[in-house]
């Protein structure tokens, strides 16, 4: 079962950006280069699309073939992880994102900058989406792939716990502010209401909650991705 409650935004001017706060100004002054993802100059092999724990996912075959997706079993940080290629807005890869199916847990390379990017934003706001949808977003790639999986193409995923300022940034530069956004999370979520006040500021929002399936390793089916998603017709 799930639900929807909406929450719209406060006119907020196309041009508006959010502010950077002492300390942010302060790291601005400290260096005129900006941190940024640099592609990697690397790719990693013993990559394994067909493992049972990938097939496990609930992620289609062709999804998995598309975006990368595999097991992990060479040597270093992603030993025995399941790992999702980032890339930037030229399709190069900028990290690995690991999964450990086994702690159910997310690792991101030391020096990757997470609070830079949104998982998969590009292909999204290019995707064809599903009657009224626009952008939707959840907090994990692979929750992201398994909404794919379900045909809503329009899926971007944050990467963690909280929405960064140059994350919003990203999403109002390429997006656009006074635009719609369905925020999909799972019920009982602790972050739900700080994420709200983050996007609201900017976009019409509806959250969407869904009840987390035990039984896997996103909480998430496409079946019922479907079912509190697509518009009734």
């Amino acid at each position: 079962m799930g639900r929807a409650v909406c929450a719209d935004s406060a006119g907020v001017s196309e041009g508006q950006k959010p502010r950077k706060n002492t300390h942010e100004r302060a790291q601005a002054n400290e260096t005129s280069f900006p941190p940024r993802n640099e592609p990697l100059t690397f790719t990693l092999k013993n990559i394994d699309s067909s493992h049972d724990t990938v097939q496990t996912l609930g992620i289609s075959a062709d999804v998995v073939d598309s975006f990368g997706v595999g097991y992990y079993t060479g040597k270093g940080l992603l030993h025995n992880h399941i790992v999702v290629p980032l890339k930037n807005k030229d399709a190069e890869i900028i990290a690995y994102i690991g999964y450990d199916p086994k702690a159910r847990s997310y690792t991101y390379p030391p020096r990757f900058h997470r609070d830079l990017e949104v998982f998969n934003l590009s292909r999204a706001l290019a995707a064809q989406w599903v009657g009224d949808l626009d952008l939707v977003l959840v907090r994990h790639p692979l929750e992201a792939l398994v909404l794919v999986s379900a045909g809503f193409y329009n899926t971007a995923a944050i990467m963690g716990g909280i929405l960064a300022e140059a994350q919003l940034t990203r999403l109002l530069d390429e997006y656009g502010a006074g635009k719609k956004v369905t925020l999909f999370l799972p019920a009982g979520d602790p972050g739900a209401t700080d994420l709200l006040l983050s996007l609201t500021r900017f976009f019409f929002v509806r959250l969407a909650l869904y009840e987390p399936e035990k039984d896997t390793h996103t909480g998430l089916t496409t079946e019922a991705a479907r079912n509190l998603l697509t518009p009734p017709s």
